[in-house]
C-alpha cells in the first residue's frame, strides 16, 4: 500500500484539474512501481554498461600484452647481450629500450585526441 502523502498529491492534481474544467482522464498520473533490477532493468543502461565492460577488458587485455612484450623484449636483450662481443653489447647499450620507446602519453595528450576525436565526430574538423 502507498503512503497517505502520495495519494494526498494524486488528489490534489485531480483537484486542481477539475477546478480548471480540465477532465480528469487528462490529468497527469503519478504512478509508483517497483523495479527489481534497479537502473540494469532498462535496455539502453544494460547496453551502456556492457559497452563500458568490453571497453574496460579490451584497456585491461592491451595493457597486459603490452606489458608481456616490454618483458619479452627485455628477456631477449638480456640473452643477447650474454652472448656478444664487447664492440656488439656497446651498440645494443646505446639502442633506446623498449620502455623509451614505448612511452605513456601525458594526460594534455589524451585530453587534445580527445578534442581532436570529439571534433572529428561532429564534423568539424
Amino acid at each position: 500500500m502507498l503512503p497517505i502523502h502520495f495519494y494526498a498529491l494524486y488528489e490534489g492534481i485531480r483537484e486542481v484539474f477539475t477546478s480548471a474544467g480540465i477532465p480528469v482522464e487528462f490529468a497527469p498520473q503519478i504512478e509508483h512501481y517497483w523495479i527489481d533490477r534497479g537502473e540494469a532493468g532498462w535496455i539502453e543502461r544494460r547496453r551502456e554498461l556492457r559497452a563500458v565492460a568490453h571497453a574496460e577488458l579490451d584497456a585491461k587485455a592491451k595493457a597486459a600484452k603490452l606489458a608481456i612484450d616490454r618483458s619479452e623484449a627485455d628477456v631477449v636483450t638480456e640473452l643477447l647481450a650474454v652472448t656478444m662481443a664487447d664492440e656488439a653489447k656497446g651498440r645494443l647499450e646505446a639502442m633506446p629500450s623498449v620502455n623509451e620507446l614505448l612511452v605513456a602519453p601525458s594526460v594534455a595528450e589524451l585530453e587534445s585526441a580527445a578534442e581532436i576525436s570529439r571534433r572529428s565526430q561532429r564534423g568539424r574538423f
